[in-house]
């Protein structure tokens, strides 16, 4: 285990079962899911100028189960099984577990006085299961914050500790190198962040099949999208494996191994990728949405774009990426699922930082999507349901037209290889968004209404003619 904190955890399998027997989480009510989201709350935790992580010490045991269920907890130690014991604490390992950790947690900041209302809510927000991800703007806050923070957290025996920031102070000393937060890389010195990439070099002699392909791509935490340009192409040959037709640990052909062979090498380039930690917001802010697709994938990706005194600022908050289906669907109606996709995104992100009145701008190469998105008409289902969908999330106005090669989301939408993507530097956003919004794109739609209209639906003439004569028995 890669822990400073904890060498060795116990984990219990309560989901081992016999045939026609059930396992102890099958008996269990597993609670509903109070856990917050990890982009969520990697969101948040880039909003403070001042990036303070730490966690709670064997968050599980410190749990108590109640004399009752504990009969329910029994468990033989393998050196000894004449005696039967039983856990007397939260089981790790135990479907419930998560669920009743976060339910004491938000027991006990509900239960705060109400001086510590907005430590509370920032707290509130802060918490993936037993980690912290929090801070602050103004460094003669953070070692106040931190002693308040444990002495409140330790009222109801929570020792929050192991706490690491980007800024030394009382209860913190110096670090430098890499810290892990949610399965990202934190750069102590640089306040950046990056995806952890710890890969071999693939010997020709490995056997490339469909099962490698996926244990390989799965491997690549990407929460929050740094990466998806480049976790895109082994998606889609993965994709294409499956029209051939042939087992999970079958070699595949000499073609595809070659194409799988040549992306997996230059994986270790994606060290360099780094992303700022602190993405900076004030009451000017904007978030700025680009969507596009392609014949194999479609994309959106979302920047925050913030006015300061020393320049102004983009930076990337989340991007997402989805192959498209193996069902043929136009380019227009992929781009149509893109503008979808942006407007889910922005929202979770809206919602996630408490900023629903934040100025929105969504930015999209397809004139016909845009026309459907903007535009009253009679068109197909699938059609109408996504712009149905756009519109309750957003407004049509706030829909803009920008020429693909200024469209910073094309890349994402095809995909490419470590080296192209390290040279593109796309998650820095596009330059001319840094410029007056007078040298933006104009944002003009000139589509030709026939193109529009090849989805409008579909109508047939149906003559019905009825004999009086045929009703008369039935009188």
């Amino acid at each position: 285990m890669h822990s400073v904190t904890t060498r060795i955890r116990t984990v219990f399998d309560a989901s081992a079962s016999e045939k026609g027997k059930p396992s102890l989480n099958h008996c269990l009510f597993k609670g509903i899911n109070m856990i917050e989201l990890i982009p969520d709350v990697i969101d948040r935790f880039r909003t403070y100028l001042i990036g303070l992580s730490g966690d709670i010490e064997k968050a599980f045991l410190m749990l108590s189960v109640a004399n009752q269920d504990g009969e329910f907890l029994r468990f033989f130690y393998p050196c000894d099984e004449e005696l039967v014991y039983r856990h007397c604490r939260v089981v790790f390992g135990v479907s419930c577990s998560p669920f009743l950790l976060n339910a004491s947690i938000l027991y006990l900041l509900d239960n705060f006085p109400p001086e510590f209302h907005d430590m509370v809510e920032q707290l509130k927000g802060s918490f993936y299961v037993d980690n912290c991800l929090t801070g602050v703007n103004d460094p003669c806050d953070q070692a106040s914050f931190i002693e308040r923070t444990q002495t409140l957290m330790s009222r109801r025996g929570f020792n929050l500790r192991g706490w690491v920031s980007n800024v030394a102070c009382e209860f913190i000393s110096k670090h430098s190198g890499d810290a892990s937060v949610l399965g990202l890389l934190w750069n102590l010195d640089a306040d950046k962040l990056r995806c952890s990439i710890d890969f071999e070099v693939l010997s020709c002699e490995t056997v490339i099949s469909k099962r490698l392909i996926l244990s390989l791509v799965q491997k690549i935490f990407n929460p929050i999208g740094i990466l998806c340009a480049v976790t895109l192409p082994p998606k889609i040959l993965l994709q294409d494996t499956w029209k051939l037709k042939v087992g999970c640990d079958i070699e595949l052909p000499p073609d595809v191994s070659k194409k799988f062979f040549k992306w997996v090498n230059e994986l270790y380039l994606l060290k360099e990728v780094c992303l700022p930690r602190f993405m900076p917001f004030n009451e000017g802010s904007e978030l700025h949405v680009f969507v596009d697709a392609s014949r194999v994938a479609y994309s959106a990706c979302v920047f925050v774009r913030t006015v300061l005194e020393a320049g102004t600022s983009v930076s990337l908050i989340r991007a997402k990426t989805r192959v498209a289906p193996l069902k043929p669907l136009t380019i227009p109606r992929l781009e149509l699922m893109a503008c979808c996709i942006g407007a889910r995104l922005v929202n979770s992100i809206r919602d996630a930082l408490n900023l629903p009145n934040i100025k929105v701008t969504f930015w999209s190469d397809s004139e016909v999507a845009l026309w459907w998105i903007k535009e009253h008409g009679d068109w197909s289902i699938f059609v109408t349901n996504r712009v149905q969908e756009i519109r309750q999330l957003t407004q049509f106005q706030l829909w803009r037209h920008v020429p693909g090669v200024l469209n910073i989301a094309d890349m994402l939408s095809r995909g490419c290889s470590a080296s192209l993507f390290l040279d593109s530097r796309c998650w820095e956003g596009p330059t001319w968004l840094k410029d007056a919004p007078e040298n933006w794109p104009k944002g003009e739609i000139c589509c030709e209404a026939l193109a529009a209209h090849t989805e409008s639906k579909k109508s047939e003439l149906v003559i019905l003619n009825v004999d009086n004569d045929c009703f008369l028995g039935i009188v």
